[in-house]
């Protein structure tokens, strides 16, 4: 059973990475909104209202900033996800009010921490 204020929004372009995350969260009891792009993510974060926001910082159709802004109107944390070369932008966006950047690959157990900080 899903607890109430468990549910994250996925925005990852990689099937593996999107895919990979669906399942370990759904298998640990979050409800799971995954797509490959952010071009709907005012009308998802409407409709599905989720705890968190889970992006890849480089989305094919929508910007970081773009993702960070629409997220913090509705008061939904983020956690981006990344690679090492983009570190400049990781603090910039942890300085925009970014919950937290991950490197890819990150250990589960530290997503699941931060992703613990939101939850009642």
């Amino acid at each position: 059973m899903i607890e109430q204020g468990r549910s994250v929004l996925i925005l990852e372009p990689d099937d593996g990475v999107r895919s990979a995350l669906t399942s370990m969260l759904q298998n640990m009891d979050w409800q799971v909104w995954a797509y490959a792009d952010g071009g709907h993510l005012e009308e998802e974060i409407e409709l599905h209202q989720p705890t968190i926001l889970i992006s890849e910082s480089l989305l094919p159709d929508l910007n970081a900033d773009a993702v960070l802004n629409e997220a913090r109107a509705h008061e939904i944390p983020v956690i981006f996800l990344g690679h090492g070369r983009e570190v400049q932008h990781a603090v910039d966006l942890m300085r925009q009010g970014a919950a937290d950047f991950l490197e890819k690959p990150f250990p589960q157990s530290r997503l699941i921490e931060i992703m613990d900080q939101f939850v009642a």
